[in-house]
């Protein structure tokens, strides 16, 4: 071996541990803005005055109108065995903001016509959570449908949220997925909206 690979093995070695000491170092770092591990170094999308963070794994699309989102989980080659026991990520979600059909229809109406698809896959309604969305007050609907039992062939979500009087979200996709899915709505922030 010779000098300089003696050298140069430690010191790559000692660059590597650095570089990680200094990303653990600025993961906790005290008094940094409280957005949950799973998002940070990602990405934000804004539209209709909020600000989403997207997960990791997820890719998005904002429409033409500004004020609609749509998340999506990168395509990905998963086993059926992770898929099996519930161990996989995917999922689409649908954000509405500034939405005047929502507006004009109401809440109520809205999720009970948007939870329809959910009832014609056989989904059922499992439970009304309350839930926010950037200072947003509003429920949401959560549907489930299991095929052959909670693990043998994966289980479905559908949900189905609407806040304040003009947005909508909805979720459809695996267990992992819907979690995603509640701490995105959890990490929207409002933005000040120009009049």
């Amino acid at each position: 071996m010779s000098g300089f690979q003696k050298v140069a093995l430690p010191l790559g070695i000692l660059v590597v541990f650095s570089g990680i000491a200094g990303l653990v170092r600025n993961h906790f770092k005290p008094g940094s803005k409280a957005i949950p591990p799973f998002m940070r170094a990602d990405k934000v999308i804004e539209a209709g005055g909020v600000r989403l963070h997207v997960p990791a794994g997820y890719v998005s699309t904002a429409y033409p109108n500004g004020r609609d989102v749509e998340l999506n989980t990168e395509p990905g080659n998963f086993s059926i065995r992770l898929f099996l026991e519930e161990k996989v990520r995917m999922g689409k979600m649908d954000f509405w903001l500034q939405n005047e059909f929502v507006s004009r229809l109401g809440r109520e109406r809205m999720r009970a016509l948007m939870s329809r698809r959910f009832v014609e896959k056989n989904f059922r309604h499992v439970a009304d959570r309350p839930y926010s969305l950037a200072g947003q007050d509003g429920i949401c609907s959560e549907y489930r449908v299991t095929y052959g039992g909670e693990v043998t062939y994966g289980t479905r979500l559908g949900i189905v949220c609407t806040f304040g009087q003009d947005e909508y979200a909805s979720f459809e996709g695996t267990l992992l997925g819907a979690a995603d899915f509640y701490k995105v709505i959890e990490s929207a922030e409002s933005l000040q909206r120009n009049n």
